[in-house]
């Protein structure tokens, strides 16, 4: 008759976080606003100008970098508010998922410690 261990019978499973990149507020943000940015230098080297004409013959041009620069600053700065504020929530937050992984792990190890105390 042969008999099967412990370990064989019921695996170990630690279900381990997701990953941090994709829960990283803070890099998608400055990522966001790199991006953001880079756009505005590609409009100023190969962007045209807003051209005004007036009926007296008159015209005018203003670059069109200016207009998409003015909106980079109001995104960047309100990006900015959103996602780099650290709120008593959040911390909050990020400390009780780092004590429920903690639990996880300390579970794991009382298991497998039982485990290792079964007979064969």
């Amino acid at each position: 008759m042969s008999t099967h261990s412990a370990s064989s019978m019921y695996p170990v499973r630690v279900r381990r976080m997701p990953s941090a990149v994709l829960y990283a507020r803070p890099l998608w943000a400055g990522l966001s606003i790199i991006v953001m940015w880079l756009a505005v230098l590609f409009v100023g080297v190969f962007g045209g100008n807003i051209v005004s004409a007036s009926a007296g013959g008159n015209s005018s041009s203003v670059p069109v970098v200016v207009v998409v620069a003015g909106v980079a600053l109001i995104a960047t700065w309100l990006l900015g508010r959103v996602a780099f504020a650290l709120t008593r929530e959040s911390d909050e937050l990020r400390r009780l998922l780092e004590e429920e992984q903690q639990a996880r792990e300390d579970l794991a190890a009382e298991v497998a410690d039982l485990r290792a105390k079964l007979p064969a």
